[in-house]
């Protein structure tokens, strides 16, 4: 085919798709009501069984009555200054980034090396990690300690990022050497706190968010004023205080 034969088919293609999603939202419009109504019927019927009124409150895919989540800088915040406790000033530190474009991840990232760096240690750019994996996490610290070897702490927003790095630095010869602060919690990090070799992990509260979640929708469904934005406390496991998350649903599983 000539190069204007390419430009022509190209042409018809891109018509032939338009008409399609023409023709597609139009009986996607024609029937919009009937189908909601079809996926709310069951809803209603038990809304009605419960002896409550059939009331719904419709929002867009995009759109919320309040977003609650945990105060991600605060706690990014928390692990430098942690950090920075563990290390004498002019220490080098960095973030293990395993999600760049992760808004939340992003913001507990800035709340931590602002908070190193303002109590006076040297931040490094962040070192890439590929994926959020074990093998993946373990080679990004791998490859730290080539190109700085005189690394004394890491960060990461995801502890499985923390364990693949801790396996780096035991095969190196350097853990302890390296001191590993984090977010989030698991069986494996949990231990791997109480055995020294993760120094803290920020912690979420799961249950709290659900709770404030619930409180929420039930106030506005009653007609009350909800706050548009809820930013929830974090809490810093070390192993110090280790016994206090003995029974936390993310350690236990229950």
């Amino acid at each position: 085919m000539s190069f204007l034969e390419h430009l022509y088919d190209l042409r018809t293609r891109i018509v032939h798709a338009l008409l399609g999603i023409a023709g597609g939202m139009f009986v996607g419009l024609s029937i919009s009501k009937y189908v909601i109504g079809f996926i709310i019927r069951p809803m209603l019927a038990a809304l009605r069984g419960a002896h409550l009124e059939d009331h719904l409150i419709y929002t867009s895919p995009t759109g919320y009555i309040s977003l609650i989540i945990t105060d991600n800088k605060k706690g990014g915040e928390s692990a430098g200054e942690y950090m920075a406790s563990l290390l004498p000033k002019g220490s080098k530190v960095i973030t293990l980034d395993h999600a760049p474009t992760n808004d939340n991840g992003q913001t507990r990232r800035k709340g931590f090396e602002s908070k190193s760096a303002d109590l006076g240690l040297q931040v490094l750019p962040e070192q890439p990690v590929a994926r959020l994996t074990f093998d993946d996490s373990r080679k990004a610290m791998e490859d730290l300690l080539v190109s700085e070897p005189d690394v004394k702490g890491a960060f990461a927003f995801n502890q499985l990022v923390l364990q693949g790095a801790y396996q780096a630095l035991e095969q190196a010869g350097k853990a302890g050497q390296v001191k590993l602060v984090g977010f989030d919690l698991d069986p494996v990090s949990y231990q791997m706190v109480k055995d020294g070799k993760i120094d803290a992990l920020v912690v979420q509260d799961p249950f709290k968010m659900g709770y404030e979640g619930m409180n929420t929708v039930i106030t506005k469904l009653q007609g009350g004023q909800v706050n548009e934005f809820l930013g929830l406390d974090t809490k810093l496991l070390t192993k110090a205080n280790a016994a206090e998350f003995a029974n936390d649903p993310q350690v236990t599983g229950k």
